[in-house]
């Protein structure tokens, strides 16, 4: 949060939650007319509440707060669970609290989509990951584009290339997930709706062309069995853990499904759209984890590790030469 005075700014941004919640719908016009603020202001104050995690996203209804975020083991109504948020989020930039504390508390009020283990090992380091700052500019462009059903032309940097490449693109909705912002809507290049990482876009011009939404998309529906961001078809997951990271997964908490201890192993089964979003994931834990189901993830996995020890057998290999060379030079 910014260095403007903290008890005024702590309460428009309660305030800002609190207006986003009781009325779905409000435009970022609307909400900077109603707290008398800058553009610049609005999209800080914005930025603050998600990093707050207050489930906020933007889609042509305005915006609106991620009803299905909302799961506190402590029935809180989702005002009380802002409040608590954003009070969490004071203490930590203060310092006055232990920040894996915090990170803990947060996780029973609004569950996260990732790991509270994975979150934990960020403060374990000296702080938050390093981040990208998104030029609000960019996202109230897409949000012009969202409410006027305009396509875009955006120049996309993906995960998979360097080289950015221009693609046609109807946004149906902009979304905060862990630390980043996504547009998510219809590739016309690809003819399915993708999501994008805003951070990526190196450039974006509005189409004149409008698009018509799908009837039935709702960004709610089409998150609820993310694993973080990705959407799709849900597929049904089951994995085993050993000894050694058993710990670790019975300390995680998922929204879809269910985490038990058998036989010296632990278990997990959940419903994930995105099989590749979660096989990253469950990679990080190598020899210890085995997905069971489904084939599909499995056989993904199993391609991913034969590749990588192809790589290190070759790092061996030419190891081992460089030693027997050397060997035999000195004899």
């Amino acid at each position: 949060m910014t260095s403007e005075n903290k008890p005024s700014r702590l309460a428009r941004l309660i305030a800002l939650a609190e207006a986003i919640r009781s009325r779905d719908g409000l435009s970022a016009a609307e909400l900077m007319e109603r707290f008398s603020i800058s553009e610049q202001t609005f999209y800080q104050d914005l930025q603050d509440l998600c990093d707050s995690g207050v489930p906020i996203y933007f889609s042509e209804q305005g915006y609106r707060l991620n009803t299905l975020a909302f799961q506190s083991p402590f029935h809180l109504d989702r005002k009380e669970s802002l409040l608590l948020m954003l009070g969490l989020s004071m203490l930590d930039e203060s310092g006055a609290a232990d920040r894996s504390e915090l990170n803990a508390l947060r996780a029973k009020i609004i569950p996260p989509a990732e790991s509270r283990v994975d979150r934990l090992s960020d403060s374990a380091s000296g702080g938050a990951p390093l981040k990208k700052v998104v030029d609000p500019r960019l996202i109230a462009f897409l949000n012009r584009a969202i409410l006027g059903k305009r396509r875009v032309r955006i120049n996309y940097r993906s995960r998979e290339s360097d080289k950015p490449s221009w693609r046609e693109f109807s946004p149906y909705a902009a979304t905060h997930r862990n630390n980043s912002w996504y547009a998510i809507g219809f590739c016309h290049r690809r003819n399915e709706i993708r999501t994008f990482k805003i951070v990526r876009i190196l450039d974006i011009i509005e189409s004149p062309e409008p698009f018509r939404e799908e009837a039935d998309f709702d960004l709610e529906e089409y998150l609820l069995y993310s694993w973080n961001i990705m959407g799709g078809e849900p597929n049904i997951v089951v994995a085993r853990f050993d000894r050694k990271v058993g710990p670790l997964i019975l300390e995680k908490e998922i929204a879809h499904g269910r985490i038990w201890k058998e036989k010296g192993f632990v278990y997990l089964r959940t419903v994930v759209s995105g099989l590749d979003e979660f096989s990253w994931w469950i990679m990080q834990y190598g020899e210890h984890a085995e997905v069971l189901q489904p084939r599909e993830l499995r056989r993904l996995l199993a391609k991913r590790c034969a590749k990588m020890a192809a790589k290190y057998s070759e790092t061996i290999m030419r190891r081992s030469r460089r030693v027997k060379s050397c060997r035999n030079t000195s004899l």
